[in-house]
């Protein structure tokens, strides 16, 4: 997660790609991304990146998957889907942040 500044109302996460995560890559950004969202409360908007590599015709070449989400409160059905979310995947059970 790329810490939020003060003067922003959103925040960036970012997810590397790989054989692991492939198959349900939109599905886990989409997670992590809720989970970014509830642990930054002062923060309403979550853009997150995936980013990875695929083989075109022999050449490896770049790939994005982005998500946005907009989620003004915090209600407790989600707050019960973040903490489910969490304990049986474990996505920023101990959240690293760097600064833009």
């Amino acid at each position: 997660m790329i810490q939020p500044r003060l003067d922003k109302d959103y925040i960036y996460v970012f997810m590397p790609l790989s054989n692991k995560n492939w198959d349900f890559k939109k599905e886990e950004l989409l997670l992590r991304c809720d989970v970014a969202r509830y642990l930054n409360p002062q923060i309403q908007k979550v853009i997150g990146v995936a980013v990875g590599k695929i083989l075109i015709n022999n050449t490896e070449a770049p790939i994005f998957d982005i998500c946005y989400i907009d989620i003004p409160e915090i209600t407790k059905d989600f707050e019960d889907h973040v903490k489910k979310v969490q304990k049986e995947l474990g996505y920023f059970v101990n959240p690293r942040f760097s600064e833009m």
